[in-house]
Formats: structure tokens, sequence, C-alpha cells
């Protein structure tokens, strides 16, 4: 649920559509305000101002913050890659001992990779056609019945 959230809340998701919201705002105000009852805009002036103090707290963001989720990413393509080459050395030959030891490896990699959170909301959508998935990662309509 933590991971769902920062997701929605991170500056790439949140950030674009406050801002356009935050830019037509004052306008909006002004052109509305005889139509508006005194608590609508004290309400509406003060969802402005803290949508005003969200966007500069995004837009705060340090060049550490963005090298951070430069290195997570960079950690979850390794690890991306160990599942790949240890899925690619599957043969048909294999025996049940070894398919359950790439199994185990597989499922230790895919683990480890969850830790990182999701990868960038801009490849998860680009997983291919078929299943689709939530902004999680987890596939949507899935029965397990």
């Amino acid at each position: 649920m933590q991971g769902m959230m920062q997701s929605l809340l991170s500056k790439e998701v949140l950030y674009p559509s406050l801002k356009d919201i935050l830019e037509k705002f004052p306008e909006w105000l002004r052109e509305n305000e005889s139509k508006l009852s005194p608590e609508d805009k004290e309400r509406y002036e003060n969802q402005q101002k803290l949508m005003d103090e969200v966007c500069k707290e995004l837009e705060s963001e340090t060049e550490a913050d963005t090298s951070e989720i430069k290195h997570r990413y960079e950690n979850q393509q390794k690890l991306m890659d160990e599942v790949c080459k240890e899925l690619e050395s599957e043969t048909e030959a294999d025996t049940s001992e070894i398919k359950h030891k790439r199994f185990e490896k597989v499922l230790s990699l895919m683990q480890r990779l969850q830790d990182y959170g999701q990868p960038p909301a801009d490849l998860v959508g680009d997983v291919g056609p078929g299943i689709p998935f939530d902004p999680q990662g987890n596939p949507e309509q899935c029965s397990m019945m």
C-alpha cells in the first residue's frame, strides 16, 4: 500500500497535473468569485495555497534524490538481467533438480527486485500486449479462481 501511495504521490505522477491546475486556479477564482459563497471561496483559496506548497516541495527535489532514484533503477536493471540470464540458461534436458534450483534462484532475485519497488511507470506500461497491469505491477482483473 505504501509503495502504491509513493508512486501516486511521486513527482512524475502528481506534479504535471497539479502544476496545470495551479496555473489555472488564480484566473478561475477571479472569473468565478461572484458566483462563490464566502465559504467556497475560502476553501478554494486554501486548496490553491496547499497545491502551491505541494508543487514547491516536489520542485525542491534535489540531485541527491534524483541520484538515489537512478541508483534504484540501475539495481533493478541488474537484477532483471540476472533473472533473464537464469531463465535463458534453461534447456529441455534440465533435470527437475536443476529446474527447482533455477526456480529458487529466480524467486530470490524477484523478491530482491521487489525490494526496490516498481520499475519506472513508462517501462511497466510497455510490458506488451496481453494482460493489463495496475500501477503496482499486478495483473488487472486477475481472478485467483
